[in-house]
């Protein structure tokens, strides 16, 4: 037994610890580097945890606390003990059911790829093209105008307040929204998670169902918008993925 990245995640989310030096991406990056080895089951062990806990005391108050004790005492007392346990809010709780990650799961490779896909699509500024591993709005306006998904609900502006959402909540009183403008993996999924509440709102059908709806329309969607002149190989590898999942 362990805890997992979604396990993780929650933790960091419930615990308002997102800021400038410490973003989701790095704790994605500090999960997969507990891990024993690739053939393990991707669970983090209690001493694997605590060592999370200490880089991103370290990470998020170097600047300020000179000793990895006095930034660990200070992690504790200002995010864990005040948040680590309270009830996490309607969205995380609905984003992180367990039937709902099993849908991300289940799509995991696409989605994965697709991400990878846009985190590099940017290219308008020197930041921008250093910055090939996360999302930043350019990216994923991109990536729903692609999907054909923009219409009179899904406006560019609610595109847009959904990606300044899913950081805010993760900061404590707002704070350092803005000065991180990319969205790590996790984080693009539970965009998803909230775009497709947009798109099928009905709330007699379970959230999980309406999600697996929206991931397949996505998928045609892109399929449909890259399925024409060669564009390059990674592009052909997407279409083909997509193409063998909406079989």
């Amino acid at each position: 037994q362990g805890m997992t990245i979604e396990g993780l995640l929650s933790c960091f989310y419930d615990c308002k610890m997102r800021s400038v030096e410490l973003t989701p991406h790095l704790i994605e990056q500090l999960f997969k580097a507990t891990l024993p080895s690739k053939n393990h089951e991707p669970v983090m062990t209690p001493q694997g945890f605590v060592e999370v806990l200490v880089q991103c005391a370290n990470l998020k108050f170097r600047k300020h606390l000179e000793t990895v004790k006095e930034q660990l005492a200070y992690l504790i007392d200002k995010h864990i003990k005040p948040y680590a346990g309270h009830d996490a809010g309607i969205f995380q709780r609905m984003a992180y059911a367990p039937r709902v990650r099993d849908v991300l799961d289940k799509n995991s490779n696409e989605l994965h790829a697709i991400y990878e896909l846009y985190a590099a699509a940017d290219q308008s500024t020197n930041s921008a093209q250093e910055n090939v591993s996360t999302i930043n709005i350019k990216e994923f306006q991109l990536f729903i105008q692609h999907c054909n998904m923009l219409d009179e609900t899904l406006t560019e502006l609610a595109v847009q307040q959904i990606f300044e959402g899913i950081q805010l909540s993760a900061t404590e009183e707002g704070l350092g929204l803005g000065d991180d403008e990319e969205l790590a993996f996790s984080e693009f999924l539970d965009g998803l998670v909230a775009i497709s509440v947009y798109k099928f709102p009905d709330p007699f059908v379970p959230l999980h169902h309406r999600l697996q709806n929206f991931i397949f329309s996505i998928f045609a969607g892109l399929r449909d918008y890259w399925n024409r002149d060669y564009v390059s190989p990674q592009v052909d590898v997407l279409v083909q993925m997509l193409q063998e999942k909406l079989i």
